[in-house]
């Protein structure tokens, strides 16, 4: 597929998805995959990044960037097939093999998150919903180290071997997710001080929100992200750098 041909079909897709409803998307997300499969991940992702570093746009869509995350939603449920379905050509050490494992442990966490936001929402005691919070407090280490593992030693790395655009958008993603997760860590202070009320909002907040766009962003990288990453990334000897990095990450 030539530039103009995947420019078209980005642009078509990108349409799509501005307007599809969640049965129209998951066609879109398997054209999308199909696609990548065809001109390979390294491809997709420096054709992707140029089209949108290009300050791209249709009528209509200001950042071509949100529909086309639309694509990626998927439930907690699905993920976790999608996770444990998606094989890379990597042995159980590999840096690719640990993050990986990492996103199978977070999608453990989030359909416990999410468990136990539904059961705080119906909560009418303040000492079940202290404890409650204080369960999901481990999540945010969890998210930390993985993120620290991303940014400090394998970003900087993919970027030197040419990917572009892809490294610092995940980078806002995880600031972004982090600022959610330290609210988080503080609703139980804000619970025993009797603000239940903003509890009650920010834990629906979480609910409506992060979940999916974490979600969202496992998905992208699991299918889109990695795979590339080892179209980038060639040599066994700047894996091992990887994984030694990622051992000294505590």
């Amino acid at each position: 597929m030539d530039v103009s041909k995947f420019t078209d079909k980005f642009i078509e897709i990108v349409r799509e998805a501005e307007r599809s409803d969640n049965k129209k998307l998951r066609l879109l997300r398997s054209s999308l995959l199909k696609t990548v499969d065809l001109i390979g991940p390294k491809n997709f992702v420096t054709l992707s990044a140029n089209i949108l570093k290009n300050n791209f746009r249709i009528e209509g869509c200001e950042d071509a960037r949100l529909p086309l995350k639309r694509i990626f939603n998927v439930s907690l449920e699905d993920l976790d097939g999608f996770l444990k379905k998606k094989r890379y050509p990597v042995g159980r050490g590999h840096p690719l093999h640990m993050l990986s494992m990492d996103h199978v442990n977070s999608v453990g966490r989030l359909k416990t998150m999410d468990d136990t936001l539904s059961a705080i929402e119906g909560a009418s005691s303040d000492e079940y919903l202290i404890e409650a919070l204080n369960e999901l407090n481990g999540l945010y280490s969890e998210l930390d180290i993985h993120i620290r593992k991303e940014e400090e030693v394998f970003f900087p790395l993919l970027e030197k071997c040419g990917m572009e655009e892809h490294p610092e958008a995940l980078r806002e993603e995880h600031k972004k997710f982090r600022g959610i997760l330290s609210e988080l860590t503080g609703l139980g202070a804000a619970a025993v001080l009797g603000d239940r009320r903003n509890v009650m909002e920010k834990i629906l907040y979480l609910k409506q929100n992060f979940i999916p766009v974490i979600a969202n962003h496992i998905f992208r990288e699991t299918y889109v992200f990695y795979p590339a990453a080892l179209e980038f990334i060639k040599e066994a000897d700047q894996w091992e750098k990887i994984r030694q990095g990622f051992e000294a990450v505590r």
